[in-house]
Parts: structure tokens; sequence; C-alpha cells
């Protein structure tokens, strides 16, 4: 029984202690506050207030360029008024102008093989023609037995070196003129 007892003096006093602390938090965070309210007229504002603080901006803005580089000039200082297009400043632009030069010294390059390799196809497709008519000229002989075999397997192998050569200036041509484009 004297357990019983126990238990129920501190049963008793946790609900005292949450009442309190219910009693506690409905008096600090949920009675209503008190207020004064005033009626709306039109009229002359009769006093003036005065003070001092800070202003602050209601719309701030962030400035930062698209690249990075080092500042040359600029047009303009703090709390200038500015357009929208206006010219604030100058980077040096050194580096980029470089990279320009060498990428246009880098398409002359792809320019010059594209002309080079063109070249090549000419010259490629004139020893074919020339090696197709040895071939013929081979073969005719070879019909009438002035010709050997060995001569006429070597008129063969000359063509066919001369037809491997135009596919292979081709595939060059077209890589060039990738490379023009890229």
């Amino acid at each position: 029984m004297v357990s019983l007892a126990r238990l129920m003096r501190k049963s008793l006093i946790a609900v005292i202690t949450i009442a309190v602390a219910a009693a506690i938090l409905y008096r600090v965070k949920l009675m209503p506050v008190s207020v004064s309210t005033a009626t709306v007229k039109k009229g002359t504002v009769i006093e003036e207030v005065t003070g001092t603080g800070t202003l602050q901006a209601r719309v701030r803005s962030s400035i930062s360029a698209k690249i990075a580089g080092r500042l040359v000039e600029t047009f303009v200082d703090q709390n200038d008024k500015v357009v929208q297009g206006q010219l604030m400043a100058r980077l040096d632009d050194a580096d980029l102008r470089q990279s320009v030069e060498t990428a246009q010294a880098t398409l002359n390059a792809a320019d010059a093989t594209v002309e080079r390799v063109q070249a090549d196809l000419a010259r490629a497709k004139t020893v074919l023609d020339q090696a197709r008519k040895d071939h013929d000229r081979y073969l005719a002989l070879r019909a009438s037995k002035s010709v050997s075999e060995a001569d006429l397997d070597k008129s063969g192998e000359r063509l066919a070196v001369a037809e491997a050569d135009l596919a292979r200036t081709e595939a060059t041509i077209i890589e060039a003129e990738r490379q023009v484009l890229t």
C-alpha cells in the first residue's frame, strides 16, 4: 500500500507541475495582447518627426564581370547614375587578343592544309589515270604475248596502289575540312 500512496503523490505532483507550466505558457505565448487603435481621418499634419538612421536601397544588385581580368579603366564612380548599356569599365583584353591571333593562325594553317591536300588529290587522280592507262596497255600487249605476266602483275599493283592513294587523299581532305570547321 505504501507504494500505491507514493505513486499517487508523484502523479499528483506531475499533474500540478504540468498545469502550472501550461498556465505560464498560455500567459506568455497565447494570451491576447491589448493594443490601442485610432480612427483614420483626413486632416493636416500638425507634428513633424525627425530622427537619424541608415538608409537602405529598396533593390540591391551585385555587379560582376562575365569574364575575369585586370581592370584597365573605369568610367563611373560610386553613387554615379548609370543607364542600361552604359560602359562602366574596361578590362585588359591582351590575353583575349592573343587567343584570337592564335586561333586565326590555327585557321590559316588548317586552310593551308586543305589547299595542300587538294593539290595531293589532283596528283593522286593523275597518277591513278596514268596507272589505268598503263594497265590497259599492258592488258592489250599481254593478249599479243608482248609483255610478261610479271610485268602485267606489276602494272596491276601500281593501279591498286594509285586507287588506295586516291582514297587516302580523299579521306585526308575530309579530315582537313573538319579541322577548318572546328
